[in-house]
C-alpha cells in the first residue's frame, strides 16, 4: 500500500456480523449511505472498508485484526460551545486545520479525539469501531463553529443537514469599502487544484459549480464594513472569492484581497489572516435522534 493512499484515509468502518439487508452504513462526511449487506460480505471475507475524503470506499486486502492501529490524537484545550451525547460544536481558532493534511500536522480531528479520550466519552476500544469526526470544514485561517459527531447517529444526522443545506450558516467578516444594503448574489465557482485558488464568474462554464451568498451590513466606519454573511452553498473559499469579486475583499486576505491594504493592517495591528469567523448555526425543525435540537441557535464569540 503506498503512502499517498494512506495519507488520504480519514475514517474506516468495521461491519458487525448481524448487519441485515435493510440496514444502512453511513460514510462520515460524504452524505451517502452504503448497503450494510455488501459491507457485511466484505467483513466476512476478512476485509475492512476504508473511507476516503470523497466519501468513496476503498477495499484493502488486510485482515480485520491487522488494521486496528493506534488512532491518532493530539492534546490542546478546545473551546466547546455545545456538547451532548451525540454532537459537539467547537469554536476553532485561527491557524488550526479542520481535518488531517499530508504534512501530518495535528488537526481539529486529532484534538477532538484527544479531548474525548480524556473526558471518557470514548475509549481506545470504541475508536476501532467508530471514530468521531467533524461534519464541516473551515479554512485554516478562518475561525469559528465546527460541528462534530461524537456518536454515529450524531455524525450521520449533522452531516446530512450540512449536505442538504437545511442548516443555516452565518459568518461575520470585515471587508474593504462601505456597503449599505443587504444583497443576495449568485455565480459560478471554478477551483484551480494546482494553486488551491478559485475564481468566480457570472456565467456557467465547464467544471464550475453554482454558488449563492447573502450578506447584510452591520456597521461601517466609512472605510470598512462589518458584514453578516449567510453561506447558502458551501464551496471552497466561497465567501472570500465571492465578496472579492464584488469589489469588497476581506481584510487580511492575501489570496483574494489587496496586498497594500493588508500590509497596512499588518503593520498597524499585527493582522496575519483574513477576518472571517463562522459565527452562528441555526438548526431547522428536524426529526430523528437530534430532534431535541430543533429550532436551536448556537453562536461562537468573535476572537
Amino acid at each position: 500500500m503506498n503512502d499517498k493512499f494512506l495519507n488520504q484515509i480519514t475514517e474506516f468502518i468495521f461491519v458487525e456480523d448481524k448487519a441485515e439487508k435493510s440496514d444502512m452504513i453511513f460514510i462520515p462526511g460524504s452524505g451517502f449511505p452504503q448497503l450494510a449487506e455488501e459491507a457485511a460480505k466484505l467483513y466476512h471475507q476478512g476485509l475492512a472498508l476504508y473511507i476516503l475524503p470523497s466519501g468513496k470506499c476503498s477495499i484493502l486486502n488486510g485482515k480485520f485484526a491487522g488494521v486496528q492501529e493506534t488512532v491518532a490524537r493530539a492534546h490542546q484545550k478546545l473551546d466547546i460551545v455545545y456538547e451532548d451525547d451525540n454532537i459537539l460544536l467547537i469554536n476553532k481558532p485561527v491557524g488550526m486545520l479542520s481535518q488531517p493534511a499530508d504534512d501530518k500536522e495535528p488537526s481539529l480531528v486529532e484534538y477532538l479525539t484527544g479531548y474525548l479520550l480524556e473526558s471518557g466519552a470514548v475509549t481506545e476500544a470504541s475508536l476501532h469501531t467508530f471514530r468521531p469526526s467533524v461534519c464541516n470544514r473551515l479554512d485554516r485561517n478562518t475561525s469559528g463553529l465546527v460541528a462534530a459527531g461524537k456518536a454515529l447517529a450524531g455524525l450521520q444526522e449533522l452531516s446530512s443537514l450540512f449536505h442538504d443545506r437545511s442548516l443555516h450558516k452565518f459568518y461575520r467578516c470585515l471587508v474593504n469599502g462601505v456597503i449599505k444594503n443587504e444583497k443576495y448574489i449568485k455565480g459560478y465557482l471554478h477551483k484551480d487544484e494546482k494553486c488551491n485558488k478559485v475564481t468566480v464568474q457570472e456565467t456557467e462554464t465547464s467544471g464550475a459549480l453554482p454558488i449563492e451568498t447573502r450578506y447584510r451590513p452591520l456597521e461601517d466606519n466609512g472605510t470598512v464594513t462589518l458584514l453578516e454573511v449567510e453561506l447558502i452553498t458551501g464551496r471552497t473559499h466561497q465567501i472570500r472569492a465571492h465578496l472579492a469579486g464584488t469589489g469588497h475583499p476581506l481584510i487580511g486576505d492575501y489570496k483574494y484581497g489587496r496586498r497594500t491594504l493588508n500590509d497596512e493592517y499588518c503593520r498597524k495591528y499585527g493582522l496575519k489572516s483574513q477576518l472571517l469567523h463562522a459565527y452562528r448555526l441555526e438548526i431547522p425543525e428536524i426529526e430523528g435522534r437530534l430532534s431535541y435540537l430543533s429550532g436551536k441557535e448556537f453562536t461562537a464569540p468573535l476572537p
